[in-house]
């Protein structure tokens, strides 16, 4: 056995109950992660935070969660909703009167992992809550302004 692999002992009982924050995780390490994620992904919650960075697992199909009663319901910034890039784009919006400066959104991930899905959703949010009429997210999208990181 190579000694430079380190094995980490994994027990079902580590995840009492899933999170929708990584950071609440009792014990984080690799195995209990990923075990949180591929539960919340079985119920088709395929985003889950760590701190203000939020997750995604593909789920290779569509969902409805995209919705504008669920846009709705980030904009109006209900109780208890589960991670989402409606979210993510919401704390944005919201920062950039709070704190009168520029803001950024950074989307990474591997080829094929939804980033640019990923960004139609948050400029579809932005367009909405700004109340656009125009289709400024789809003239965003066409002109191609944005460096969506790729790692290979």
């Amino acid at each position: 056995m190579d000694s430079s692999v380190e094995i980490i002992e994994f027990k079902r009982d580590t995840i009492r109950h899933v999170v929708d924050d990584l950071v609440r995780l009792e014990d984080m390490n690799i195995p209990t992660i990923m075990m949180n994620l591929r539960e919340r992904a079985k119920k088709d919650l395929i985003y889950t935070n760590v701190g203000s960075i939020l997750v995604s697992v593909n789920p290779y199909q569509l969902l409805p969660i995209y919705t504008p009663s669920v846009m709705e319901q980030y904009r109006r910034q209900l109780p208890n909703l589960p991670p989402h890039p409606y979210n993510v784009a919401h704390q944005c919006y919201q920062a950039l009167f709070d704190e009168k400066r520029n803001q950024a959104i950074l989307v990474s991930g591997e080829s094929g992992a939804g980033k640019t899905e990923a960004v139609k959703v948050v400029l579809q949010y932005l367009a909405e809550i700004a109340g656009s009429s125009s289709g400024v997210e789809q003239k965003i999208l066409l002109a191609n302004p944005m460096y969506v990181l790729s790692r290979f």
